[in-house]
Parts: structure tokens; C-alpha cells; sequence
């Protein structure tokens, strides 16, 4: 009602389709909800409650715990480093390194100061997708994790996030 009074007030156009309201309580978990219907011409529509948004890219979930994003760019990764692996058959280190930063660590760290991982298990899954990676380039593959980051240059994910 307080919405609709203010647009009459004002005298402006409100566009509920695309308007987001999120309330966040610390006793109760956030709860997102946005505007389901297009039109919206009477006073007692109501905005519809969903369990997670995505917002430039970023996936919210009701708790912050941001699983779906993670899993997703997860998997946006491994599906990069698919096409590096299909289309090099031969890949030198510095082609590697290059290809890897540009194609699959863009995706496992676009807007990483806002969906963090704070639990191990979400970070396991991030630098489990770095491990696969370098063990692409043949004459490194039998070496440990750590001895292949030093041969190529590459810092872990933890580390660059700090």
C-alpha cells in the first residue's frame, strides 16, 4: 500500500516486474522477493517471495550461503577447460598459463569480494577446478599439486583471494 501511495504521490511510474525488495533480520533468514506479474494497476498486489535472485551475475540465496553460485561457476569452469583441452592437444606451459588465467580463473573469481567462500568444502570445490587444470600439461602430471603451481608460476585460489 505504501509503495502504491508513494507512486500516486509522486506521480511516477512503477515498474513491479523488475523491482526487488530484500529484507534481512538477524533471527530469521533473508527472504528476497520480487514481482512476479505484469500488470499491476490495483492497491492490493503483493510482491511474490522467492528463494534466490541473481544480480549481475551473482546468485543470492536466501541463507548468503551462495551454493548455486559456486556450483555454477564450477561448472562454467570445467566447461572451459574442456575447450582447452579439445582444442590444444599439445599445450606448452605459457600457452596453458595464459589460456587458464583468461578462460577458467575469470569465471572462478568474477565478483569474489561479494560471494566469498567461507566454508572448506566451497573452497575444495574452487581449487579442485586449479588442480584438474594443471594436471592438463603432460610433462607435469605426475608431479604433486603444489610442485605444478611453482612450475607455472601460479599461486592456489586461497591465496589469491587473501
Amino acid at each position: 500500500m505504501r509503495i502504491y501511495s508513494n507512486t500516486c504521490k509522486y506521480k511516477t511510474q512503477w515498474r513491479f516486474p523488475i523491482c526487488i525488495a530484500i529484507h534481512v533480520a538477524v533471527s530469521c533468514p533473508l527472504k528476497i522477493t520480487f514481482a512476479a506479474n505484469v500488470e499491476h494497476d490495483r492497491r492490493d498486489d503483493r510482491l511474490d517471495v522467492v528463494e534466490e535472485i541473481k544480480d549481475l551475475g551473482v546468485i543470492y540465496d536466501s541463507l548468503l550461503l551462495f551454493d548455486k553460485h559456486i556450483s555454477e561457476k564450477v561448472n562454467k569452469a570445467y566447461m572451459m577447460l574442456g575447450i582447452i583441452k579439445r582444442n590444444f592437444e599439445h599445450i606448452t606451459r605459457n600457452c596453458f598459463v595464459t589460456s587458464y588465467k583468461s578462460l577458467v580463473r575469470s569465471h572462478l573469481e568474477y565478483a569474489n569480494s561479494v560471494w566469498y567462500p567461507q566454508r572448506k568444502m566451497d573452497v575444495d570445490k574452487l581449487e579442485r577446478v586449479q588442480k584438474r587444470a594443471t594436471n592438463l600439461i603432460p610433462e607435469l602430471s605426475k608431479k604433486s599439486y603444489s610442485d605444478r603451481l611453482k612450475a607455472l608460476k601460479l599461486p592456489t585460489l586461497k591465496c589469491r583471494r587473501y
